[in-house]
């Protein structure tokens, strides 16, 4: 195997050396040719050794000096190997069309043009198929570009030759984006449409507020309930968490009536224990037909109001905490002698 790669590298290194018939055709200089010769040369032996970024740049560049059929044909062998099926066939057909000069190596040349024409015909059936469409939008509004390349309109609906493995194929019009990835498989067609309709955005639904918080009382703090922030920016509330919010808005403005009730009637019995005061009662001791059992009703009313208060509002704040949420909340409560102030952002 090996003598005969290296006759084969011989013969073509010699129809290289050679390109001197064709430099009057492509107005080639002799420092020009020598450096294709070189270029060839180690695109040739990367090749063979299975280096074959190498072998496409080195011949590649070769090719670009002289445009002969036997680097047009080691060039896309090249470019074969590197999945490049597309420009592979591209450059076996111009080896083929490629004009031969008279000279001692149009044998060789030849014989490339043979080769490329076969190697041409083997890969054509291999090369996968991209069929894009548009849908939705009218086609000539729509920018479409394959793996960053720009595709003319006037071949979308047909099968485009696509080099194998994953393809980016992006649609750009004046309403939308759609991009799609897709493989494409040896021999195979692949179908791709890009549907501007689907992709359209939706009308916002309205969006029903949270009701209002109960207007709180001012006055003077006596205790303070702080509540941590609570974060729910993850989740997606829909209805149940609106209606946890409404039941501890409730609960948070009945916890305020009943610490405002505690707190105007126990006004009231403070009130009422300096009149009897004034009527000569000291420790619970009054003169023989004083009426106090409106002082102890006011006072009942007060405990009753401070205690069942704070426990509806306490409740209120953990029903609003543990509601979920669609955005970051927090909530703060200051219960005070004769008010419940709160405040939340959700």
């Amino acid at each position: 195997m090996l003598p005969h790669r290296l006759a084969r590298l011989t013969l073509l290194l010699l129809a290289l050396s050679s390109f001197a018939g064709e430099a009057s055709a492509q107005a080639v200089d002799s420092a020009a040719r020598g450096a294709a010769r070189s270029l060839g040369y180690e695109g040739i032996q990367a090749y063979q050794a299975g280096d074959i970024a190498t072998a496409v740049d080195r011949l590649e560049r070769a090719y670009q000096v002289l445009r002969v059929p036997s680097l047009a044909l080691w060039s896309a062998r090249a470019l074969e190997k590197s999945g490049k099926w597309v420009e592979a066939s591209e450059r076996y057909l111009e080896a083929t069309r490629l004009p031969i000069e008279d000279g001692n190596d149009r044998s060789v040349q030849e014989q490339a043009q043979t080769d490329a024409r076969t190697a041409e015909a083997e890969l054509r059936p291999k090369i996968p198929l991209l069929v894009i469409e548009v849908r939705g939008v009218v086609a000539g509004e729509v920018e479409v570009s394959r793996d960053g390349v720009p595709l003319n309109r006037a071949l979308l609906g047909s099968g485009l030759p696509t080099n194998p493995g994953d393809v980016m194929v992006l649609g750009v019009s004046a309403q939308a984006r759609v991009e799609m990835r897709v493989t494409a498989l040896e021999g195979q067609s692949t179908s791709v449409v890009l549907d501007f309709a689907a992709s359209a955005p939706a009308a916002a639904a309205p969006v029903q507020p949270d009701p209002p918080p109960p207007p709180a009382a001012q006055a003077a703090p006596a205790a303070a309930v702080a509540a941590t922030p609570h974060d729910a920016s993850t989740g997606n509330d829909g209805g149940k968490g609106r209606t946890q919010r409404l039941l501890g808005w409730s609960l948070v403005g009945a916890g305020g009536g009943g610490l405002i009730l505690g707190a105007v009637a126990g006004g009231l019995a403070f009130a009422e224990k300096g009149r009897l005061d004034e009527l000569g009662c000291a420790d619970a001791a009054c003169p023989a037909g004083t009426d106090v059992s409106s002082l102890n009703t006011l006072r009942v009313l007060s405990s009753v109001g401070f205690i069942a208060g704070g426990v509806l509002a306490a409740s209120g704040v953990t029903v609003l905490l543990t509601a979920p949420k669609s955005t970051h909340a927090t909530v703060r409560a200051r219960v005070g002698v004769a008010a419940l102030e709160l405040e939340g952002t959700f």
